[in-house]
Parts: structure tokens; C-alpha cells; sequence
């Protein structure tokens, strides 16, 4: 579903914009539904990472459409998602197999050759955290997707939450036996800032991420955030505008400057 500009938001999105042609790159990669990734690395990856799925992994789907042989582990212990993560694996992309010759069976496949899920929260420090929602998404509908849970801190009331599983990249790596990742994906509610602490000293390649810039700080926290995550990479990646949104929050892509071909 596109954005639409709600007028409370419209000064922090001019500022967004600003910001966004001040600082970083244009690129012209493939779209994978709602993220740039440039074709040539996602044929010649082998390990994807992807924490939020929510109910669409539309993007996981399409990268492997390019490429059967990626292992993609994705991750995201939101309870609608983790009781219909089965669902959502099948129907993701219908649009897009529909109009293949065999791609329902092609998109069978990938589901089962090429995803392996885990009911994990991305977090720097590995346990077991509260994972906070709002009033409104207590239902007993269980048909009803919810909107989104963060870690960061509760919305409207402390009780409104369900202890989930939280491990780190580099203990995940560990517990994989990666020593790297092609090709990383986080849209984790508020917490993209430890996640570009954490890869400084990771063999990432390429990472896409949505940054919530209204969730657990203000503004102007947002931005000085931002600002250091771009000193603190830019000798080894060039920073691109994923999409442009018109809501307070920016996506990002870190490509490595070594396999950036653009």
C-alpha cells in the first residue's frame, strides 16, 4: 500500500527529503517489491538474513526467484506471524506466480528448498525480552493482522506485551556457521541504529533497512543517529535511498563499496 502524506507529518518529511539529496547516493538497482538490490550480487549470493517479516515476504521470494541457491533464514517472533508463518510463506508474491509458467510449483519449492523461519527478535544483546503492543492490537480475532510490536519501550500500556526470544547477527552467524552474510534485511521497529553499530565489524556485503525515526526518540535523535551511522560506514560502503516514503521514517541501503558495480 503507497504512503499518503498525513499533514501532521508534512514538516518531517520535507526535512526527510532534504536530508536524503544532501546525503546520500541514487542508484538504479532491481526492485524486489519494496527493496533495491543490484541483480548481479543477489545471483552470486548464497546467505540471506531477514528479520520482520510481518505477513509479507514478498522480497525473500523475488531475490530467490533470481536465485534458487540462496539460504534465506528469516526471523520474527510476532504470534500472528509465528501461527500463520505457513500462510504467509505460500501466499507472499501470488501476483507475481500467477503469471509464470509454473510458478505455483516454482514458488512451492522455494518455500520449502530455500526458507528456513525462526521465531527470534533481532536485539544487540541475546535473551528474552518484553515485545510491546498497543492497546487497540489486543484482539481476540486471531484472523486479524496486528499492527507493529518493538522492543523499544511500551506504547500506551506496559502490561501490552509477550516475552519473545532475542539474539544478536553475530550469534546467529555462530549458530549458523556463517562466517558473513550477502545480503541483510532488518526492518526491526526502532532498533536499525544498534543494528548499524553491530555490522561495523561483520562481513556484510549489502544490508536494506527501514528506520523508524518517531519510535523511542525524537527527531533530532533520529538524525544525529543517522549522521553517525553514515560517518561510521562510509569508508566501506556507499549509502543509497532505498524508496522515499512520505512518513517519518527513511530506508536505507548500505552496499559494500568492493562488490558495488553502480
Amino acid at each position: 500500500m503507497a504512503d499518503k502524506l498525513k499533514p501532521e507529518n508534512a514538516d518531517i518529511v520535507e526535512r526527510i527529503r532534504k536530508y536524503e539529496e544532501q546525503t546520500f547516493l541514487q542508484h538504479d538497482f532491481k526492485l524486489y517489491k519494496n527493496y533495491h538490490v543490484p541483480e548481479k550480487l543477489v545471483k552470486e549470493s548464497s546467505r540471506v538474513l531477514s528479520f520482520g517479516v510481518g505477513a509479507d515476504v514478498n522480497f525473500e521470494k523475488l531475490i530467490c526467484l533470481d536465485n534458487q541457491n540462496l539460504d534465506v533464514r528469516i526471523f520474527d517472533p510476532t504470534p500472528w506471524t509465528v501461527r500463520h508463518i505457513r500462510g504467509i510463506l505460500n501466499k507472499s508474491g501470488y501476483e507475481v506466480w500467477k503469471k509464470l509458467d509454473n510458478g505455483n510449483e516454482m514458488s512451492k519449492q522455494i518455500v520449502q528448498n530455500n526458507f528456513t523461519f525462526t521465531p527470534y527478535a533481532y536485539a544487540p544483546k541475546n535473551g528474552k525480552m518484553k515485545f510491546y503492543h498497543k492497546t487497540k492490537d489486543v484482539t481476540t480475532d486471531p484472523e486479524r493482522v496486528p499492527g507493529c510490536l518493538t522492543l523499544i519501550d511500551a506504547y500506551d500500556d506496559p502490561d501490552n506485551h509477550v516475552v519473545v526470544k532475542c539474539r544478536n547477527i553475530e550469534t546467529i552467524l555462530e549458530e549458523l556457521g556463517w562466517s558473513g552474510v550477502d545480503i541483510l534485511k532488518t526492518d526491526v521497529e526502532g532498533l536499525w541504529y544498534e543494528v548499524g553499530k553491530e555490522i561495523k565489524d561483520l562481513d556484510v556485503k549489502y544490508w536494506v533497512t527501514e528506520i523508524e525515526m518517531n519510535l523511542g526518540m525524537t527527531y533530532d535523535e533520529a538524525f544525529d543517529k543517522i549522521t553517525e551511522l553514515v560517518e561510521l560506514h562510509k569508508n566501506k560502503y556507499n549509502i543509497y535511498t532505498n524508496r522515499r516514503r512520505l512518513k517519518p521514517v527513511m530506508e536505507l541501503i548500505f552496499c559494500r563499496k568492493d562488490i558495488d558495480e553502480s
